[in-house]
């Protein structure tokens, strides 16, 4: 289970996927997100997820807020979270837990963001993961290489303004009135505004 924590404040969502590793290929078979769960519940329903498919290992992003893998080891004292050694200048490895350096997840660096998307480009383009859940396929559809990195793509919407009857605006030149925003695909409240 890999899971994406967000602050809950409905910016982002908290997010986990089950894959079952345990035949090639890898298949994504449950998935869950939701904007508006707090860090303090969601260990809940990634606790419950686990349990469910067989006591499945958890690896955690932390980067916002360790709470998450902190919850899950300490009060659901859930044995099978993936720990991750980092060293001092070396990279972030697995870890079995029994050493210094030793942290409850993985902390997303340009480096690690850099490897996991191209490890799971490739799992994808040789058709060693099958992704089952059209938001997720979607999302990552919308990933495009940026110098040595992925980012989603941008892309421009424009919405045409509407006044209190419900009828568009039309502006001095008889076109209707636009607000256009630049929107990260697939995280719809990262706006910038473009002027016209």
């Amino acid at each position: 289970i890999t899971v994406d924590v967000s602050e809950g404040k409905n910016m982002d969502s908290s997010a986990f996927s089950v894959f079952n590793i345990s035949e090639t290929p890898y298949k994504q078979v449950a998935c869950w997100n939701n904007p508006t769960v707090s860090p303090l519940l969601l260990p809940t329903y990634v606790y419950n997820a686990a349990k469910y498919y067989n006591d499945a290992y958890i690896l955690v992003e932390i980067n916002n807020n360790p709470t998450v893998a902190e919850l899950l080891h300490m009060d659901f004292e859930y044995e099978n979270l993936l720990k991750v050694f980092t060293g001092n200048k070396k990279p972030q490895q697995l870890s079995a837990g029994f050493a210094r350096g030793i942290q409850l997840g993985v902390k997303m660096s340009p480096q690690v963001k850099k490897i996991g998307c191209a490890n799971l480009k490739t799992l994808i383009e040789g058709n060693k993961l099958i992704v089952n859940d059209f938001n997720t396929y979607s999302e990552y559809t919308t990933f495009v290489a940026n110098k040595t990195s992925f980012a989603a793509e941008e892309q421009k919407v424009c919405i045409d303004k509407v006044g209190k009857d419900g009828k568009p605006l039309v502006g001095k030149d008889g076109k209707p009135q636009q607000e256009c925003k630049t929107i990260k695909i697939h995280k719809k409240l990262e706006v910038t505004d473009d002027k016209k």
